[in-house]
């Protein structure tokens, strides 16, 4: 989208009296935002259909002020607007009844075009629910998926947390502008984000943090995501309702069952009792029915050093060793994140090279 383009979509969106689904009309009837601004507008009543009420509100200079500061925060923050009328909106979000005109995100737009799993829950999770939310995500990391969640307290910031751990792109659907960020106390989680994923809304800046805005920020989490998995959740909440309006958008929807007098899994288990989600225990039972692809495996980046060539893992590692030269194999294996097996073909390569030797009690020391 062109700057003037922005520019005059800003004002569509800030002015009083126009809503999504008329500036959606709008965009449908012109092939140029200027000329909703500049044309006769008994030729817009007939092109559009609305009355001349609704577009005697088309009046680029009440506003113009505005859109300028609004353009302006945008610049200084890195924030970018996609609308319904760019290749990058995403096309499932394009599906629903109401989606939003424009998104302001902040971050990695790739991430965007994969496959989107929605992961949300209660605010009060139990250490069972984070655990398996946890769980989950890392299961997942061998496929070519986003994470999508509401950055709220509970499942929503573990699903966020564990997408960054396994290096999956995740992000968070905000109520409010880029302004602020609520709950605050997720800031430096927030910013660790835009590395693998970002921030969306479809608030401008200066937008108040106010209940009613919440639901309308679950239904871009329900329309942005392929599938839906509630991990835990009482029987009301926003957690319900973005089960609800998933289940609307011809979304596929996962619960994780509980026990039938456990509070946090009331809401999970009345989706699957009413049929309104499918029973999940584990990874596959979201994998095959979504039909996710495994990421293809990228080639290791190799390193020179000293006529000896390593890879990032071995890098990794051998700088555990440069920071204490005697370590255990599990303390490796707590340290870098490997997968054991991963571990052992390190550290036999590592012998092999001479950098480290092994010892009793599955020690191994630096010797290089």
């Amino acid at each position: 989208m062109s700057f003037a383009d922005q520019k005059y979509l800003l004002a569509l969106i800030f002015l009083k009296g126009i809503g999504p689904r008329t500036i959606w009309r709008l965009l449908n009837a012109v092939d140029s935002l200027e000329r909703l601004f500049y044309c006769d507008p008994r030729d817009l009543v007939r092109i559009t259909g609305l009355s001349e009420h609704v577009l005697k509100n088309l009046k680029y200079a009440k506003v113009e002020k505005r859109v300028e500061q609004e353009l302006d925060f945008m610049m200084k923050n890195n924030i970018q607007m996609i609308s319904l009328l760019d290749e990058e909106y995403p096309g499932v979000l394009k599906e629903i009844q109401d989606p939003p005109t424009a998104l302001f995100v902040k971050g990695k737009l790739a991430g965007l075009k994969l496959k989107q799993l929605g992961v949300v829950g209660t605010r009060y999770a139990t250490s069972r629910g984070i655990s398996f939310c946890r769980e989950l995500i890392h299961g997942l990391s061998q496929y070519d998926l986003s994470i999508v969640s509401g950055l709220a307290y509970g499942i929503d910031v573990s699903a966020h947390k564990a997408a960054l751990e396994v290096k999956l792109p995740t992000f968070g659907v905000m109520a409010h502008g880029h302004d602020k960020l609520y709950p605050s106390a997720h800031a430096k989680l927030a910013e660790e984000m835009l590395s693998e994923g970002g921030l969306i809304t479809e608030f401008p800046s200066g937008t108040k943090i106010e209940r009613e805005n919440f639901p309308i920020r679950n239904r871009i989490v329900a329309g942005l995501c392929d599938g839906l998995v509630v991990v835990e959740s009482g029987i009301k909440g926003g957690s319900m309702i973005t089960a609800n309006l998933a289940n609307d958008y011809n979304r596929e929807v996962f619960a994780v069952p509980g026990g039938p007098k456990v509070k946090s899994s009331e809401g999970c288990n009345n989706l699957i009792k009413m049929h309104k989600a499918h029973l999940t225990t584990c990874v596959a039972d979201i994998t095959e029915m979504l039909r996710f692809t495994k990421t293809a495996e990228k080639p290791m980046t190799l390193f020179d050093i000293n006529n000896e060539t390593f890879d990032e893992w071995e890098l990794k590692t051998i700088e555990l060793f440069r920071q204490n030269h005697k370590r255990h194999f599990d303390d490796v294996l707590q340290c870098t994140g490997f997968k054991p097996h991963q571990v052992s073909e390190i550290l036999l390569g590592l012998e092999f090279k001479d950098v480290i030797q092994s010892l009793p009690g599955n020690f191994y020391i630096m010797t290089a």
